[in-house]
């Protein structure tokens, strides 16, 4: 299997997990209004990013300067938009952004500067030196933001428990 399709795959696999993971918070109630603004943005900009990526990846069969240009730039504008989406949620709504909103937000825009450094090394450098670190960072980002995701129900399943054990 293609390293790249692989990768996709996981994409695919992680895009749901995001999905699953805001589902079952909503449903045992887990979650607060920071948490569905960072979870609920994270679920739609990954699924834009899923659409996106074929596309490109098509595209580049015909035009492969252009798509190996674009590339980058693409992701990190997904992340700078969701970052500034779930921002100005919370702004707008006066929420205090909690811990996993942070996070998610602190990930993605670690995620942002990837693609700028990643394209500041292939286009600007030529040295493509940071490939194989960049792929395993992207999807080990993308996981870690899972983890994140589903943080909730575990603290959820913790705290009842904690009061099972308590009578």
């Amino acid at each position: 299997m293609e390293y790249s399709y692989w990768l996709y795959q996981i994409g695919n696999y992680t895009w749901l997990g995001y999905l699953i993971a805001l589902a079952i918070v909503f449903a045992i109630k887990a979650g607060d209004k920071s948490y569905y603004f960072g979870a609920t943005v994270l679920v739609i900009a990954n699924l834009i990013m899923q659409i996106l990526e074929p596309a490109l990846v098509e595209l580049s069969q015909y035009e492969k300067g252009l798509v190996r240009t674009i590339w980058y730039p693409t992701w990190a504008f997904c992340d700078l938009a969701a970052i500034y989406v779930i921002y100005k949620l919370h702004r707008r709504s006066q929420c205090t952004v909690k811990f996993v909103s942070k996070s998610l937000l602190i990930s993605l825009a670690v995620l942002c500067v990837w693609q700028a450094v990643r394209y500041f090394d292939q286009f600007v450098l030529m040295t493509n030196s940071l490939a194989g670190a960049y792929k395993i960072s992207v999807v080990s980002i993308n996981i870690g933001c899972l983890f994140i995701a589903i943080l909730p129900v575990v603290t959820k399943l913790i705290e009842k428990k904690r009061s099972l054990s308590v009578l």
